[in-house]
């Protein structure tokens, strides 16, 4: 009798957590009816709830702020399972981009969108689960079966207890194109530049070196890297007797601005002295700017 008066509060301690837990209800503090060990059992308890209640508040703020970025923000955002790869939560400019309704989106999965092997997308997931690397480039089909090129920055988050990847994908497939218009670009200069029979270079406006056309060996007997290496190497080469008119020809300019054609004799890295034809072409970018000669 004695043991069942003490224990008492504790017995209507638990009988009212369970008709809180039994109702639904967000659990409230314990009664405290004795100033005693039970009583500061009971106060102890109390206290744990309410540091969990306070925890479980912060963690719906910081999720609700957390889907108001993700519903609102315009980068294509996707939730993903990483065993399985099911496409959990997309935002609407995901809906946008791959012409999918949410619903739908969210009943697919990412292996329906890379055009990658489900093998491979597989290991690319586990490489961001395990954070050994969170930058990707692949290809995603749309709806309408066009295939565009992206890049995805994907982190493994907790949402709801569930470990899911979060990913941005960003289209860069206007700047693919544009890398590949540049890198033809490139190729058909280099074409021209590197395999004329002509000696060709380019100076900046502050002398610097910016172009040695691999034709100069056959010239001068030095390697294109040796003038990169030496930028006096240009006017050293110069026949002693030479030297002057060289060093002046760019202030004598036809009528039309352009220095006039010099013929001078060089000497090459075997010793030998050559005559060249020497002419210089002014060089601007779009804007007018001068860029050195060419």
């Amino acid at each position: 009798w004695m043991l069942r008066r003490q224990l008492a509060p504790m017995q209507a301690s638990a009988l009212a957590l369970t008709r809180q837990v039994d109702a639904g209800e967000a659990v409230q503090a314990l009664p405290i009816t004795r100033a005693d060990e039970i009583g500061t059992l009971i106060a102890g308890f109390n206290h744990l709830l309410e540091a969990l209640g306070q925890r479980e508040s912060s963690l719906h703020q910081s999720e609700r702020r957390f889907r108001r970025v993700f519903e609102g923000n315009s980068c294509v955002m996707l939730m993903i399972a990483p065993a399985s790869g099911a496409i959990i939560d997309a935002n609407q400019a995901a809906a946008a981009f791959y012409g999918y309704a949410i619903a739908q989106l969210t009943g697919m999965s990412i292996n329906q969108i890379n055009t990658l092997s489900s093998q491979r997308v597989a290991e690319e997931r586990q490489c961001a689960l395990r954070e050994e690397r969170n930058y990707f480039n692949f290809q995603h089909r749309l709806a309408s079966g066009v295939v565009r090129d992206v890049e995805v920055y994907s982190t493994p988050i907790e949402i709801d207890r569930q470990t899911l990847l979060f990913s941005i994908i960003h289209d860069i497939s206007e700047r693919k194109a544009l890398q590949h218009t540049l890198q033809q670009s490139e190729l058909r200069y280099r074409t021209i530049a590197d395999f004329t029979a002509d000696w060709e270079y380019w100076l900046l406006p502050d002398a610097t070196l910016r172009y040695m056309s691999p034709s100069c060996a056959q010239i001068s007997g030095y390697s294109a890297a040796q003038f990169y290496a030496e930028p006096q190497l240009l006017t050293s080469i110069v026949h002693p007797d030479d030297a002057l008119l060289f060093g002046g020809h760019r202030h004598h300019l036809s009528s039309q601005g352009v220095p006039m054609p010099i013929d001078f004799r060089i000497l090459t890295q075997d010793g030998e002295t050559r005559w060249v034809s020497h002419v210089c072409q002014p060089v601007f970018d779009p804007a007018g700017q001068p860029l050195g000669l060419r």
